[in-house]
């Protein structure tokens, strides 16, 4: 690439194997970057699908390729560094890609402290086919803190991160023998040697689908995090590898119902809690993201976010029934999902607008979401349901946020209410509570007289 004396060099090191796909997309996020002084670097790893065609449509603007077997992502990703004379260095997974003027906001950070080991930004998190799921950090808010970053969870954004090469060759390149968390050890190896800075912009966007190592790394994922963890702690286990662990088990248990029932699901749920609420005192909520000096929470986003990359979860818990964990950032539709395993069954009733009448009216006539980690400081809740048995039409239904009150009239047909909320206490369940709930019979085991047809937040 042509040289720009005022401009910092950026090397760009992409890995790739079969990911034939995504790597156009990927290339031209960079080459569309326009940056003057820019090296880039693809290492393929012996692909035998379309890459080797798309790598050779771009050739003329890559200044070095190769694909041959290698020993896995990270040795994968070394080989580019090798060749690397960037000031800044990066790597961009195939299946990832910038966002316009990703590098520009890059160079502003790295000139404003040259001194600083890496500069991270914000991202998108973005489905397999490219739709936006969230942004990766709410309102672009971040701030870096080695304490929840090494006891607590990995809250770096790998594409939107630049890496200052000088601080690279100083601590290592990555390790080899990883092949999950070697981001997270590289973050923390080089945070030990100086303060990140983060880029108040949103630089890139990372992919989120089954396939993922991150999705399919399972007890493997955790056990070799667990390791980098000890590595840097001198501790055998700490409150993020714990969360780490309760979301894989919870998972698992899940897939192996036959073996694992519901009210051990329930235990999990409330041990993961319970382990989240530790990363407080390492100046993190229990989301895995720092807060700031003053306490407050600067990035809210649910933890999966953070550690693993998925949707907002929620628990719906029935004083008598199991939870039901689903994703109400893409919302829950009652009518598509079969039975859920937290309602009662209706008996006598087919059509799937019967559902939501799950709590006993002698115990507690509320509907109680209990979600991980603290909900978003906004959002907006949308509800949408109908009256049954004539008990809760043109009646004020409760919502509840901790000590934030709300209602609205349920009607007779299906409608959807959205109700806004401000959370400045980190709250994390959600109360829904009719005015006249119904008894429950040996025959009838309904119990609200509302009909939940779905649940979203945005």
């Amino acid at each position: 690439m042509s040289q720009e004396n005022n401009l910092p060099r950026i090397t760009v090191v992409t890995p790739s194997l079969n990911q034939g796909h995504y790597l156009r997309q990927c290339i031209e996020s960079v080459l569309s970057q326009n940056y003057k002084n820019l090296e880039f670097i693809i290492i393929d790893g012996g692909s035998t699908d379309e890459s080797l065609s798309v790598i050779k449509d771009f050739e003329s603007h890559i200044d070095y390729w190769v694909s041959e077997p290698d020993d896995g992502q990270s040795d994968a990703i070394n080989k580019g560094f090798r060749h690397a004379s960037g000031e800044l260095v990066a790597w961009l997974n195939a299946d990832d890609y910038y966002l316009p003027g990703a590098f520009e906001k890059a160079v502003e950070a790295y000139r404003a402290d040259r001194s600083a080991p890496f500069y991270f930004g914000d991202g998108l998190r973005v489905s397999g086919d490219g739709s936006v799921i969230s942004n990766f950090f709410p309102e672009g808010t971040l701030i870096f803190d080695r304490q929840a970053l090494v006891m607590g969870l990995n809250y770096i954004l790998q594409p939107s991160t630049f890496i200052n090469r000088q601080a690279l060759e100083q601590v290592g390149y990555l390790d080899t023998t990883l092949h999950y968390g070697m981001d997270s050890d590289l973050w923390m190896r080089l945070s030990a040697i100086g303060m990140p800075q983060a880029v108040k912009a949103v630089l890139s966007a990372t992919r989120e689908y089954a396939e993922t190592k991150t999705a399919s790394g399972s007890f493997k994922r955790v056990e070799e995090l667990r390791q980098i963890s000890m590595r840097h702690t001198g501790l055998p286990v700490t409150p993020g590898v714990l969360c780490y662990m309760m979301d894989t088990l919870y998972r698992f248990a899940k897939e192996n119902e036959g073996v694992f029932p519901p009210a051990y699901l329930n235990d999990i749920v409330l041990f993961w809690q319970k382990s989240a609420e530790l990363l407080k005192q390492y100046n993190a909520g229990a989301d895995g993201f720092p807060r700031d000096c003053g306490g407050k929470t600067t990035s809210m986003v649910p933890m999966q976010s953070a550690a693993n990359h998925s949707s907002i979860m929620a628990a719906v818990k029935d004083k008598l029934a199991p939870r039901y964990h689903a994703s109400l950032a893409q919302g829950i539709d009652f009518r598509k999902e079969g039975y859920p395993d937290f309602l009662y069954e209706v008996k006598g009733v087919s059509d799937y607008e019967a559902w939501g009448r799950w709590t006993d009216a002698r115990i507690n006539p509320s509907a109680e979401f209990y979600f991980h980690q603290p909900l978003p400081q906004k959002f907006t809740l949308v509800i949408e349901a109908r009256d049954y048995f004539g008990l809760n039409e043109s009646q004020p239904i409760k919502v509840a946020l901790g000590e934030s009150e709300k209602s609205f009239v349920l009607g007779k047909e299906t409608q959807a209410y959205s109700i806004d909320f401000i959370n400045s206490k980190d709250e994390n369940v959600i109360i829904i509570t009719p005015p006249h709930a119904s008894e429950p019979t040996a025959s009838d085991a309904r119990r609200m007289g509302i009909g939940f047809i779905s649940l979203k937040i945005i």
